[in-house]
């Protein structure tokens, strides 16, 4: 077989071995990065759906432009509340209108710029519980919900508070009706429900105390034995939390739609550390635009995965389709310049002063 490829001469050039030698190599080389090429891009297909998110993310990103939507955010101020909570007047927290590149979004801002505009919020202390991840604490159940609801007002009466009303569409608090809660009278009873942390009781099925402790470690928690059998506890704790909201130009009133996250969750999430204690300060609430691209990327595995995992194979296959293209363009360009390249100083050196390969 390796010396039938030898001598194939596809292009009809055998009377300059050197030459045909030449276009050849080209030749294999053009058809083996093609087929790097396809193969690669064959295998982002199957595995990824990272082109509906590409496409996603562009129709959002053109809405932006186009509605001027970081205009329409920055011509208001918005206001938070964490209730049930009385850390200030009101229960009211100035949100503060944000540019900055947040770490999640990192990755994604570096492969698509926009003008990125927001509001955030960073919680401080006391507005949710502490919650110590070690063996004499757990297990705690999941923590008490919390509502979060936002209030806006124009920006030139951003510091008159009687001016601000709340975010319409916003569902109704679970606790806002609980008796054991202090529902205070200036706090509304809708918004969106979080939780600082949520539990994970898994089952073990050791027979030792070393073994239940290993088997549990694997899960990432603690192994605690109880009357009904051993368990392992797992925790995910609150990260961030995110909510989109959109004017109705019927209504003329600011509106919530959802969360950011999948399925129009709000609260993000992170796998607790055995051996933390978690006070969640500094989280970071973040309200922005229906219209905003980012809320696309925060659909798909909590902001990381837009499909850039697959960056390094998606360039490669780039790059050996243009290798296979230039190869193609440079075999074109020689068949046809074939004379004029044979009897140029630098063809006469390269294809006729050296020794020439017999086939």
């Amino acid at each position: 077989m390796l010396k039938a490829l030898k001598h194939w001469d596809p292009f009809k050039i055998r009377d300059k071995p050197k030459f045909k030698t030449f276009i050849m190599r080209l030749f294999f080389l053009g058809i083996i990065c093609f087929i790097i090429s396809f193969t690669l891009y064959f295998a982002i297909f199957l595995i990824s759906d990272r082109d509906s998110k590409l496409s996603q993310y562009y129709y959002k990103l053109k809405e932006w432009n186009k509605a001027n939507a970081s205009g329409k955010m920055s011509s208001i101020s918005l206001r938070l509340k964490i209730m049930p909570s009385e850390n200030t007047m009101n229960n009211e927290v100035n949100m503060e209108w944000d540019k900055k590149i947040m770490i999640p979004e990192s990755k994604i801002n570096k492969k698509f710029k926009y003008d990125q505009s927001y509001f955030s919020y960073k919680v401080h202390p006391n507005y949710f519980p502490v919650f110590r991840f070690n063996s004499e604490s757990i297990p705690v159940h999941d923590s008490e919900t919390f509502c979060i609801h936002l209030l806006w007002a124009g920006r030139a009466n951003e510091s008159i508070s009687d001016l601000y009303e709340s975010v319409m569409k916003f569902p109704e608090c679970i606790n806002s009706k609980n008796p054991r809660f202090d529902w205070h009278i200036h706090d509304p009873p809708f918004g969106v429900d979080v939780k600082a942390w949520k539990e994970n009781e898994i089952a073990l099925t050791c027979n030792s105390k070393e073994s239940c402790n290993s088997e549990c470690h694997s899960y990432g928690g603690i192994y605690k034995k109880t009357v009904l059998g051993n368990f392992c506890y797992t925790y995910d704790v609150l990260d961030g939390v995110c909510l989109i909201i959109d004017f109705n130009q019927y209504t003329s009133k600011w509106e919530y739609v959802e969360g950011c996250l999948d399925n129009g969750e709000a609260g993000l999430y992170i796998p607790a550390k055995p051996n933390h204690v978690y006070t969640f300060e500094n989280i970071i609430v973040q309200a922005r635009s229906s219209k905003d691209p980012f809320t696309v990327a925060t659909r798909f595995s909590n902001y990381l995965d837009f499909g850039l995992d697959l960056d390094f194979a998606f360039n490669v296959a780039s790059a050996c389709f243009g290798v296979s293209i230039i190869c193609l363009i440079l075999i074109v360009i020689c068949l046809l310049q074939k004379e004029a390249i044979l009897s140029s100083p630098f063809g006469k050196w390269l294809f006729k002063n050296t020794n020439e390969i017999e086939y």
